[in-house]
């Protein structure tokens, strides 16, 4: 792609993300400029038209109209006129490198530069480049101890040492995914803590189990193959918020509790509002069902220092194959074998990931973490802490999927689980997943059984990683 080309690609582009995306998009649509980014022959012209770009301003990437105006721009930036001059010269010959080398040096310059101090929302589309976060793992988990840096599993990446990805879709399935920068100090205060530059780590998670067993939970709509409306028999608010006083107490600075947990989304709003100096600073309240315009939702609220941040709805609905007899006897007795579906809406779905420079933290609900694509969404967006209210009864492929998750962003994955088994086996399911990036499979997960009503501490420097806070 030759100058002007890019010129006329950049043409109405309102900001430097979508400029960078224009390009992006070209590069992923062109299997030779993909090939072309292992070529050694033109390495030194492209070295010198990286660097004249990442000495740019945003401003002629948004402004500029032709490629006069690119090739002014990049010549007043550049430490060499002359020799890069010659370089954009003989890149002519080969115009798939000089768009690598304009990619490359906006994710070394002007890019990096928006992404450092951005404080706002960006929509990953196909194309979209977008920084790694920078926490390393291996750092505490122990050099050599770790799956593999991100950076290392495609060296012959387009963008490889950049820290840098381009989004390869525009959507996973028919999910989005947006990167939230607007909290970025938060998110990297509870997610990395390197006040000790040689001892850095990542602070405690809790979970937090508000109930005992299915017998506090109702189910209020079910039919021969679906149920809907499962929210507590008795909403205790003041017994949740002491529970996460416990939390905090205990060193967290996050908590999560467990799905359908909450008679409605946003019932822990003011109690939140009015505590947070005496709650963990970051809480992940549960889920609750509701019907907005039409809507049947699973939705989650996150809050940061007392306030909703971000609302994740439940992508993938549940599909229970047993339920509580006392639920299902006022059904025929042909519609009681089940299998039964969560009766969700599905209309399309965001993923909102909560974004810093060291941490990048997202949310899903119990049967998304059992989706593929939406593994490969968080793994893609360089998720390295997720938080997953679950009601289940058994882990299926949270495991796996930690695992796969952490072994591409060296990722730290917490489920708090709750149940619908209203006997004494409920006190056999698991309360917690904790998973770590540890390359060691067997060492990756924890999963702890015990009382169902209790607070459970994730200090993922420990092994193994779980402790009792309360129960």
């Amino acid at each position: 792609m030759s100058l002007e080309q890019v010129a006329h690609l950049l043409r109405g582009k309102a900001s430097i993300i979508d400029a960078a995306t224009a390009m992006g998009a070209q590069l992923l649509e062109d299997q030779d400029l993909r090939q072309a980014a292992s070529s050694s022959e033109f390495a030194a012209e492209m070295r010198s038209v990286e660097a004249a770009c990442a000495a740019t301003t945003a401003a002629p990437w948004i402004e500029s109209r032709a490629a006069p105006d690119l090739a002014v721009a990049l010549t007043t930036a550049s430490a060499n006129a002359d020799a890069l001059s010659k370089s954009l010269e003989r890149l002519g010959m080969v115009p798939e490198l000089l768009l690598i080398a304009l990619v490359r040096g906006l994710c070394a310059g002007p890019l990096l530069r928006h992404y450092d101090s951005c404080d706002e929302v960006v929509r990953l589309r196909r194309g979209t480049p977008f920084p790694m976060p920078r926490r390393e793992a291996q750092l505490v988990f122990g050099r050599g101890n770790t799956t593999p840096n991100p950076s290392t599993l495609n060296p012959h990446h387009p963008l490889t040492g950049t820290r840098f990805r381009l989004c390869p879709v525009e959507t996973f399935d028919t999910t989005r995914v947006e990167l939230d920068f607007s909290c970025a100090d938060a998110i990297d205060a509870c997610t990395w803590d390197d006040t000790d530059d040689l001892a850095p780590v990542i602070p405690p998670v809790a979970t937090v189990h508000p109930y005992e067993s299915g017998s506090e939970l109702s189910i209020g709509f079910i039919s021969a193959i679906a149920f809907f409306d499962v929210r507590p028999v008795a909403w205790d608010e003041n017994s949740v918020l002491e529970q996460l006083r416990t939390a905090k107490r205990a060193g967290a600075r996050i908590a999560v509790i467990p799905e359908l947990t909450l008679d409605q989304p946003d019932s822990l709003e003011t109690g939140l509002a009015m505590n947070r100096e005496d709650v963990p600073r970051i809480v992940v309240a549960g889920s609750a069902h509701v019907t907005i315009e039409g809507e049947r939702r699973n939705e989650a609220h996150v809050y940061i220092d007392g306030a909703c941040v971000a609302t994740h709805k439940k992508i993938r609905p549940f599909v229970a194959r047993s339920l509580p007899v006392e639920v299902t006897h006022a059904l025929d007795p042909a519609d009681r074998s089940g299998p039964w579906t969560e009766d969700l809406t599905s209309e399309p779905k965001t993923i909102k990931i909560l974004s810093g420079r060291d941490g990048r933290l997202a949310t899903v609900i119990c049967a998304d973490f059992n989706d593929p694509a939406i593994v490969s969404a968080l793994s893609m967006s360089g998720v390295n802490q997720l938080l997953v209210p679950a009601l289940t009864t058994d882990q299926g492929a949270f495991a796996q999927h930690a695992g796969q998750l952490a072994a591409a962003g060296q990722a730290v994955v917490v489920v708090a689980n709750g149940t619908l088994a209203t006997d004494d086996a409920s006190s056999d399911l698991f309360l917690t997943l904790a998973s770590t990036p540890v390359k060691e499979a067997a060492a990756q997960s924890y999963a702890p059984t015990g009382s169902r009503r209790a607070v459970v501490l994730i200090s993922f420097a420990d092994s193994p990683p779980v402790s009792f806070a309360s129960a």
